[in-house]
């Protein structure tokens, strides 16, 4: 059998730098798109339906998911906070980070 070297373990690091780049473009347009709306519905009765309603709701949800989930991926990179998820791995921190980061995203 073939023994993988360290560097075999190691994930790449272009899907994060992807996702990086992809919110920084996006969430300046979710929030455009958020203020639109809301600028909307108190000018014109066709933006209080149902239907914009809930485009909102989704709008703001999406703006929390992606805030959340970039503070999540950077904090990787202060050591202070990487000590601290490892002192107290026996509470289930990380894990529980994890698990909120995929309630906000609707997994």
């Amino acid at each position: 059998m073939n023994n993988p070297s360290s560097t075999d373990l190691i994930p790449p690091r272009w899907p994060v730098r992807v996702f990086y780049i992809m919110s920084l473009v996006s969430l300046p347009l979710y929030f455009m798109v958020c203020g639109c709306l809301l600028g909307l519905r108190s000018v014109s009765k066709a933006y209080n339906t149902t239907f914009y309603t809930i485009l909102l709701q989704h709008c703001i949800i999406d703006i929390i998911a992606m805030c959340f989930s970039l503070l999540i991926n950077i904090q990787k990179y202060f050591v202070t906070i990487r000590q601290f998820l490892l002192d107290y791995q026996e509470y289930f921190v990380a894990a529980g980070e994890l698990l909120f980061q995929g309630v906000l995203k609707g997994a």
